[in-house]
């Protein structure tokens, strides 16, 4: 230090007191640089470890972005793979579905036909017993007329 912390008294005179030596001064000015070297030193080791941090802050932004990226991409495929599944059950269920009205047709249309041949086959009884009824109708009506064929030719 070049002078006390309370300074120099002054002298009974009025005069200050004494300027420091060279050598005084030559030790505060290194211990100034020290000071100010101890203070870059500091200083840069703040700027440093500010940009460790910042690069840390980047590192994990970006971290959880890709994260982020990476949970989405799982989810899209989570849903790419339900859509498959529900597309694959709906198939599933057209193709028993599509067997099922398939099979009904073919009921259906075995029971149409029983029922037609049976309609068929009372059609046919019945037009039968009509051309059978008509002609023992006919046949009675030339038999009539035969026995009427022959009465008159007894006649004559």
């Amino acid at each position: 230090k070049l002078t006390s912390d309370k300074g120099a008294p002054p002298a009974a005179d009025g005069v200050s007191a004494p300027l420091p030596t060279k050598m005084q001064i030559t030790k505060c000015m290194a211990v100034i640089e020290s000071k100010i070297k101890s203070k870059g030193k500091q200083a840069m080791s703040k700027r440093k470890e500010v940009k460790a941090m910042e690069a840390a802050a980047e590192q994990e932004r970006e971290r959880k972005r890709l994260e982020a990226a990476k949970e989405e991409e799982e989810r899209l495929a989570k849903l790419e793979e339900e859509l498959e599944a529900r597309r694959k059950k709906r198939a599933e269920a057209v193709a028993t579905k599509t067997q099922e009205l398939e099979a009904a047709c073919r009921t259906r249309g075995d029971s149409l036909r029983e029922e037609r041949q049976i309609n068929i086959s009372g059609m046919k009884e019945d037009c039968q017993t009509d051309v059978e009824k008509k002609l023992g109708t006919v046949n009675g009506q030339v038999s009539k007329l035969y026995a009427q064929l022959q009465e008159a030719e007894r006649e004559m």
